[in-house]
């Protein structure tokens, strides 16, 4: 029996349920490879709780080898270089590889925000940004309990992703101020976003009740401000310009290409995608997770690793059906309820425009991303 060659490039969320997906199949004609740049997951979706302290660093990252333990998955820990779809090939610094079924699951990176020389501005998915903003916060509250000024902390994206990290800052600054008998309005968090209203791709109920939570929490909220530029200790916007001693920018995340393509075009931010997840000019090629847009859909989801893994097992499933002779179907996005951490064991949940805040929510939460792994 002749196999069919199928590398997955990525084991981000996306990558790894196809991977797991691929092995439920139990298919002896199938030659599996999963290729990532580093041996472990990175747990991005729990970053926001480790400024609040309550995770311990080392659940930032599993071991590929422990979520892969499959005698059909062969795993490496190499960077692909070059991917030549024509040929249906792949090449790392020391190997070059065939294919049959290609799934591209290389993930995101932050977008940029203009800036000046000389100041940081910190970005949401890399852990040493987070563990120095981290330790600067301390610092500037410790500094702060000895100065009479105000110092601001600020915000750049309330989408999810910027929600949960003013939550966390705030939370983060309430703590040292406690412990340094400073009054926590001492340090201002702000957070800015450009549209009308927050996390404008969710339900509108679920932004009023997040606008209510954050408000509540002590942080500004400025929504129909647009961050132009990043100056030193200033943030530059539509509106004028807003105090900042540090800027965390979560304005979202573009395709992380970091090898070459040959035969592939690709926008600016994403790869476009037919509605069975597919290349429209490599059918065998099928792209998953924060990197795919469907073509001439005019809702595209959220950014989720709930979304990406759920994507992941759909690309399987046709995959499946390509190789027993029948047709891929179109994917259909799932309505996975939107789950945000508040902190102190609280989150908020929506469903069908229903909105639910307290203990349950957050343990539902830390249930999902266990399950998740």
């Amino acid at each position: 029996m002749s196999q069919k060659r199928i590398i997955i490039v990525g084991c981000g969320f996306g990558g790894l349920a196809a991977a797991q997906e691929l092995a439920r199949l139990r298919r002896a004609d199938l030659d599996i490879t999963v290729f990532n740049k580093t041996p472990v997951l990175y747990n991005y979706p729990i970053l926001p709780r480790l400024l609040m302290g309550d995770i311990p660093d080392r659940h930032l990252n599993w071991p590929l080898r422990e979520l892969l333990d499959h005698d059909c998955i062969r795993f490496l820990a190499q960077r692909i270089e070059r991917i030549d779809l024509e040929s249906k090939q792949v090449e790392t610094q020391t190997q070059r590889s065939s294919f049959d079924y290609l799934i591209l699951a290389p993930g995101g990176k932050a977008i940029p925000i203009e800036q000046d020389d000389g100041f940081c501005v910190y970005y949401p998915k890399a852990t040493r940004h987070l563990l120095r903003l981290r330790d600067e916060i301390r610092e500037l509250c410790g500094l702060q309990a000895c100065k009479p000024e105000r110092q601001s902390l600020v915000v750049v994206g309330g989408g999810l992703t910027g929600i949960e990290f003013s939550i966390g800052i705030r939370l983060l600054c309430d703590r040292l101020c406690g412990e340094h008998n400073m009054a926590p309005q001492r340090i201002a968090v702000t957070l800015i976003e450009q549209e009308s209203r927050l996390a404008p791709r969710c339900h509108p109920r679920l932004s009023a009740t997040l606008l209510r939570q954050l408000t509540r929490s002590g942080i500004e909220v400025l929504t129909g401000q647009r961050a132009a530029r990043i100056g030193h200790d200033r943030v530059i916007s539509s509106q004028g310009e807003l105090p900042a001693r540090r800027v965390l920018c979560c304005i979202g995340s573009h395709t992380d290409l970091r090898f070459a393509m040959q035969g592939l075009r690709t926008t600016a931010a994403s790869l476009t995608v037919t509605p069975t997840l597919q290349l429209t000019d490599h059918p065998h090629c099928f792209v998953v997770g924060d990197a795919t847009e469907i073509a001439g859909n005019r809702y595209q989801e959220t950014k989720r690793a709930s979304h990406a893994m759920h994507q992941g097992r759909a690309v399987v499933a046709n995959l499946a059906r390509l190789l027993d002779g029948r047709h891929a179907v179109p994917y259909r996005a799932p309505r996975h309820p939107t789950l945000v951490t508040l902190g102190n064991e609280q989150a908020t949940l929506e469903y069908g425009g229903l909105c639910f805040t307290g203990r349950w929510p957050a343990h539902l939460k830390h249930f999902l991303e266990k399950r998740y792994l």
